[in-house]
């Protein structure tokens, strides 16, 4: 086959079976991005690498190609097999019509049959495509090895995320799980508009938000302000870390000979032309900035709140920079990496162990050290020899800011296998084939998890993985299994006001993961006060009965402080939106969800952006 540029956008001339079936072992393969590039499975899209903002300051980090993966069913708007851009004005009512996808050019043309490259900044069209094209790839990076290691599901029935490129005139952009969608707003002047569909920071938070949302469905519900913090903290962190995964980027950062992820570096601010317009500073949030737990009460918002976990996480990834510019203890005579080079592995690492965490979470009401004991798992089993010392310096950075404390005992030391008091066990095979299996097994082992006789279990997931650590090894095989149940809490007393006399549910559960030989590798559960514990368990009731306290003073918080609409009412809105929290009636017991734009503080609510209200399209 002739070695020569061709339709199928690469240099390996292919038919379409060929490339069909080139496609479908990708999944498997673990091609190289440049391999892939080659064989015609990526095309070129152009996208602002940050925002325009930032392109006018660092000209390098403006209007770019990327490579966007190729799959067989692409269409106008642009459609994929995950993602349909939608673009409808909720203030105008004007519906543009969908770019326009030419499958033998590869490429998405405007209506006159030229390719889009995003030259004209304010052509709507551009913007569906520059959106698309980088929701698409936060996507692939979530799911290659690196990172999850599995297809990701949504947190909606379906299978298609709507994004919406111009939902409006607003300073904002959300995830919206009833909606099924991504919204993004435009706000300014009309000679001078800005459109968050052109920040990458933007984009790629609110695509955290429903990658989380998929893979933690139960985390939108308001069980405690660390999990609507944690949700933050999920879009912020997607922000740094896809945006440490554009070479370019990373390459610019490499040549720099101080500063490299100082305060004045781009790579730690989060939104730069946003935070421009609506703050005084040139970012809206800077991970640079290290907070810590006793930094804030209760009456904080989760914007606020979730700088601490983010602080911690870019910290720790400047000590694995560090650590990769000298060589390590046990091979002092090895030369350090240059900078370049210290930059690309460091990146990979925090990936691994930031993002391999996650399937180690509980299934419900995450708190920030669940977070911190799942990077620690996830490390240990990444890089069980540890030879660069970076476990001790990690347990340092969660101790200092708060998140652990010295005596738990995951900082004090790796454990190759946890504890888990399990009398029936699982053939894998039998366990990981369907949710049928799963439950089996956890109505078999009711006692050693802590799972109340009364109580139907929920199997909320089940799930395999086949993911590689940070030297490009592959990582034995994980199941996944996530386990919930609801505990029924009369509210009593006048604080609960309307809802006085209803049940609220105390989500309960744990999520196990096993190896491929049945063994334990991680158990984070959720206790709830229901089982009968013996009197060697007094320590595990204690934790069950703080968390039932602490969920109905949360609850006493919200309504206190008028953050929550009952379903279906007008009352208790915000702006032309809705109430922070949303009450809903399921089963006989109240649920109280988050709303898609979580911009508001307890006490003073619009503290957190300059005392703005929260915006949008009616």
């Amino acid at each position: 086959m002739p070695d020569t540029e061709n339709n199928n956008g690469g240099t390996v001339d292919l038919s379409k079976l060929e490339l069909d079936n080139l496609y479908a072992a990708a999944y498997t393969a673990n091609f190289s991005k440049d391999n892939k590039a080659a064989l015609g499975l990526t095309i070129p899209v152009s996208v602002y690498l940050q925002d325009p903002y930032v392109a006018k300051e660092i000209p390098e980090l403006g209007l770019d190609e990327i490579q966007v993966n190729w799959e067989p069913g692409l269409d106008d708007g642009p459609t994929s097999a995950k993602l349909a851009v939608v673009d409808y004005n909720g203030d105008t009512g004007a519906l543009t019509p969908p770019v326009n996808w030419n499958d033998k050019q590869r490429r998405f043309l405007d209506e006159h049959g030229n390719p889009i490259t995003g030259e004209d900044e304010t052509q709507l069209i551009f913007h569906q495509v520059n959106v698309w094209a980088i929701i698409q790839r936060i996507i692939a990076y979530f799911e290659s090895p690196w990172s999850l290691g599995r297809p990701l599901p949504w947190g909606f029935e379906g299978n298609r995320l709507l994004v919406v490129p111009h939902a409006g005139y607003g300073e904002n952009a959300f995830y919206d799980r009833r909606s099924k969608s991504l919204q993004f707003y435009y706000f300014g002047t009309p000679e001078d508009p800005k459109y968050t569909c052109l920040s990458h920071d933007i984009v790629a938070h609110e695509t955290g938000h429903a990658i989380l949302d998929g893979i933690r469905p139960y985390y939108l519900e308001d069980t405690s302000t660390q999990v609507g913090a944690f949700h933050e903290f999920m879009g912020d962190f997607t922000a740094i870390l896809t945006a440490l995964d554009i070479n370019k980027a990373r390459h610019l950062v490499g040549d720099l000979t101080d500063e490299i992820v100082g305060n004045r570096s781009f790579l730690n601010k989060i939104g730069e032309e946003f935070g421009t317009y609506v703050t005084d500073r040139d970012y809206l949030r800077n991970a640079h900035e290290r907070k810590k737990m006793s930094d804030f009460d209760e009456n904080d918002g989760p914007h606020a709140w979730s700088q601490v976990l983010t602080s911690a996480m870019y910290r720790i990834f400047v000590l694995m920079l560090e650590s990769y510019l000298k060589p390590p203890s046990d091979k002092p005579e090895l030369e350090a990496d240059t900078q370049k080079q210290s930059l690309s592995y460091a990146t990979r690492r925090i990936q691994t162990t930031g993002l391999h965490a996650l399937d180690f979470l509980p299934p419900v009401d995450v708190q920030f050290g669940d977070y911190a004991r799942a990077v620690l798992r996830a490390f240990d089993l990444d890089d069980p020899t540890d030879k660069r010392g970076l476990r001790k310096k990690i347990v340092e950075v969660f101790v200092d800011q708060g998140i652990l404390s010295e005596s738990d005992p995951h900082a004090l030391t790796a454990t190759k296998y946890p504890y888990v008091p399990i009398q029936v066990r699982a053939n894998m095979s039998t366990l990981a084939r369907s949710r049928a299996a799963a439950y089996r097994f956890l109505n078999d082992n009711r006692r050693g998890l802590r799972i109340p006789d009364q109580q139907d279990i929920l199997v909320a997931d089940l799930y395999d993985n086949n993911k590689l650590d940070r030297a490009f090894l592959s990582l034995p095989r994980q199941i996944v299994l996530e386990y919930v149940w609801r505990e029924a809490i009369l509210l009593e007393g006048d604080e609960f006001g309307p809802l006085a006399g209803r049940y609220a549910s105390l989500l309960c559960g744990g999520t196990l993961v096993f190896d491929g030989r049945g063994n334990v590798l991680s158990w984070q559960r959720k206790l709830g006060t229901e089982f009968d514990y013996t009197s060697r368990q007094k320590d595990e009731k204690a934790k069950g009965e703080k968390r039932r306290q602490d969920y109905l003073e949360h609850i006493k918080r919200r309504i206190r402080n008028g953050m929550v609409g009952m379903a279906g009412e007008g009352e208790h809105t915000v702006g032309a939106g809705e109430p922070p929290v949303t009450a809903y009636e399921s089963a006989n017991m109240v649920h109280f969800e988050l709303s898609p734009h979580l911009n508001l503080d307890e006490d003073d609510r619009f503290k957190e952006l300059g005392g703005r209200t929260w915006q949008k399209s009616s």
